[in-house]
């Protein structure tokens, strides 16, 4: 257990090797008393808040040493109840002091209070303790493990605060994110993939698992199933633009531009501020115009593209600036030879009706000298 690594520090007075458990955690509970009377001296938070650490973790140890069986086998515990006590009457400070350190942005420290919160509710002494505090530091200890890229306990965490219906739901997620990146086989992605579409299909109004989904379907190899996925949540809701909008993603990596244009219209009628949807609409356009060389494609590409910068003039959700700068580049192009063509056609039918005009005055001229 955690507190065990303190044990050389907190057992100054006892230098013997074969020192007895119960010697050991007569000095610890002194320790904890001496400390625990110079609480009262403390009035800095972050030193008070240390020293309620202190306190608990020698407790802790001496509730250890004083449950482990003597030379002659024997365990009886004469201290747990003075433990049990001054941890107890504590306890509620290590949530403090974890919520004091969180809100520092001091996510370390806060999560050593959090731990150690943990680590006391699940010691025998407590076990059957009512504590109605612990689904909220199993959520923050899930919360800070994960940030610290350590999700094997943010996982175990995660699960004390599922059993919390206040933070179930948050911790449902960190849950699932620990799941994603621990996912090394196909069999992890498949349990990932499995315990998302639950929650999902628990809380469909909740946008977190359904972009969640989104992601994983995204990456490479998922394409059918980005698919199929589409076309179940729009049979469930057809006013559901994400459902919409992936559709199109799926219709688009098939190189289907038309079909992806007709979801991603769907999406954007929905929201007409969708400017992810617009975006894409513009970009399915280009594409068709480069395959088809159509320039009414590309006009259209062009206009979809122009709704998306007053959309988002500042590139936050979608870049439009290259694509709509191709696209117009493209079309000045276009433009510019059509005129020439047209201007070249026009010059060889002047040139021809010249020719024609000249043609008919020197045959009349000709009938008019015969007539003289």
């Amino acid at each position: 257990m955690m507190f065990l690594l303190f044990s050389a520090e907190l057992l100054p007075e006892c230098g013997a090797k074969d020192i007895s458990n119960r010697k050991k955690a007569r000095v610890l509970s002194k320790q904890a008393t001496m400390l625990l009377e110079q609480l009262s001296e403390k009035s800095d938070s972050v030193t008070y808040f240390q020293l309620v650490s202190d306190i608990i973790k020698t407790s802790l140890l001496c509730d250890y040493y004083d449950c482990k069986p003597d030379r002659k086998g024997r365990v009886e515990p004469r201290l747990r109840k003075e433990n049990c006590k001054r941890i107890l009457d504590l306890r509620p400070v290590l949530l403090e002091g974890g919520m004091y350190h969180y809100s520092n942005c001091n996510n370390s420290l806060a999560l050593e209070f959090f731990t150690l919160y943990m680590d006391v509710s699940i010691n025998s002494m407590f076990a059957s303790q009512p504590d109605a505090e612990k689904g909220k530091v199993a959520y923050y200890a899930a919360l800070l493990a994960y940030g610290d890229g350590n999700y094997r306990d943010a996982d175990r965490y995660a699960d004390e605060a599922l059993k919390d219906n206040f933070y179930a739901k948050e911790a449902a997620e960190i849950k699932v994110l620990c799941m994603k990146q621990t996912a090394i086989t196909e069999a992890d992605s498949t349990r990932y993939l499995v315990a998302l579409l639950e929650l999902h299909d628990m809380a469909p109004q909740n946008q977190t698992y359904f972009k969640m989904l989104m992601e994983y379907f995204a990456s490479p190899g998922h394409e059918h199933e980005m698919g199929l996925f589409a076309n179940d949540e729009i049979k469930k809701d057809t006013t559901n633009k994400f459902a919409w909008a992936l559709k199109g993603e799926s219709e688009m990596r098939e190189r289907k531009w038309k079909d992806a244009i007709t979801a991603y219209r769907m999406a954007s009628t929905i929201d007409t501020t969708f400017v992810e949807a617009i975006f894409n609409i513009g970009i399915c356009y280009c594409a068709l115009a480069q395959e088809g060389k159509n320039a009414d494609d590309a006009r259209n590409g062009m206009l979809y593209l122009e709704k998306s910068s007053m959309l988002d003039p500042n590139c936050y959700t979608v870049d439009w600036r290259e694509p709509l700068a191709k696209v117009k580049a493209a079309l000045e192009s276009h433009e510019e030879k059509t005129l020439m063509a047209e201007a070249k056609k026009n010059n060889s039918v002047n040139k021809a009706s010249k020719s024609r005009g000249k043609t008919s005055t020197r045959r009349g001229s000709k009938v008019k000298r015969r007539k003289r």
